[in-house]
């Protein structure tokens, strides 16, 4: 099912005929052969079997002050004025203020060497701030009649903890959103030594599902509540024609490693991430939204 990347072996019994390509392969296509085909994602999206990615980048905060933040922490100093009154600490703060000798995002050389940036200065405490997640919320909720197009496809939003998907769940009731929005995450983890604020929010969550669309799911019947999410933003049984039944459709799911391998809905259409995805699991996750539909759906948005 998945769409980036299948491989076709011949497969058989017997000694293998190693080839120089064979010895590059895995244990697997050694057993199995040599390759035969192989079908990649660009494959699949040049043939109009899965659609292309539309990904922006979105700043929470401009990088001339995250620069600037970072240049006065590295001079010792407490504003401007203060670097650029001591020699030591001028050079210092004129170091890191200068693109060209301290680059946004950190790079790897030639030689394998890192070459660090502003961004690896940064605490990861940053990201869990108010301030930070009302401007992701105010995003997604600015650009949702136009993304949506008007309420008709769903969204997913990925974020890196059960604290923070709570956290984001509440800010979006908080703000009065009109969005039917639930989340999503293993009841059994307490992935940020957060029990208690997961036990909370889990119980919240539930009930405030159960009153929106008139079921009656706890935390010992979350397997359940797992799969009706499932089928409503799938249109599956029995909701295949929630689309026609006002009031009864999930707008937005917030999810923690839940529902970005695996899960298919044509009526996906658009990724947030709040959180570092690497290797396979960028394309596992962006491919959530990249099931054809139609017109009103020509690519998977991703904003991150």
């Amino acid at each position: 099912k998945e769409t980036f990347s299948a491989a076709i072996f011949f497969g058989f019994t017997g000694t293998p005929i190693h080839t120089e390509n064979q010895k590059k392969m895995s244990t697997t296509s050694t057993v199995f052969g040599n390759e035969l085909h192989r079908y990649s994602i660009a494959d699949g999206i040049r043939d109009r079997n899965v659609l292309g990615f539309d990904p922006y980048m979105v700043t929470t905060m401009r990088d001339s002050d995250v620069r600037q933040t970072v240049a006065l922490a590295k001079a010792k100093a407490r504003d401007m004025a203060d670097a650029l009154a001591d020699p030591a600490k001028a050079a210092v703060y004129n170091r890191y203020m200068n693109p060209a000798q301290v680059p946004m995002a950190g790079y790897a050389q030639e030689d394998g060497a890192y070459v660090k940036g502003i961004e690896d200065e940064l605490p990861d405490a940053q990201y869990e701030t108010e301030q930070h997640r009302r401007l992701v919320a105010e995003d997604i909720l600015r650009g949702w009649v136009q993304l949506s197009r008007n309420g008709k496809f769903h969204a997913i939003f990925a974020t890196a903890s059960i604290a923070e998907a709570i956290a984001y769940y509440r800010l979006f009731k908080a703000m009065g959103s009109s969005l039917q929005i639930t989340a999503l995450f293993d009841p059994n983890i307490d992935n940020n030594g957060n029990g208690l604020v997961k036990e909370d929010g889990l119980i919240e969550i539930l009930q405030d599902y159960n009153r929106l669309f008139g079921q009656d799911f706890d935390i010992a019947g979350h397997a359940r509540f797992k799969k009706d999410v499932a089928s409503r933003l799938a249109h599956k049984d029995p909701y295949k024609r929630v689309d026609q039944t006002p009031g009864q459709e999930l707008n937005l799911l917030i999810v923690v490693d839940q529902m970005l391998t695996g899960f298919d809905s044509k009526w996906v259409n658009t990724l947030y991430l709040d959180k570092v995805l690497q290797y396979e699991n960028i394309i596992q996750a962006f491919s959530r939204t990249n099931r054809l539909f139609g017109p009103d759906k020509p690519f998977g948005t991703i904003r991150y």
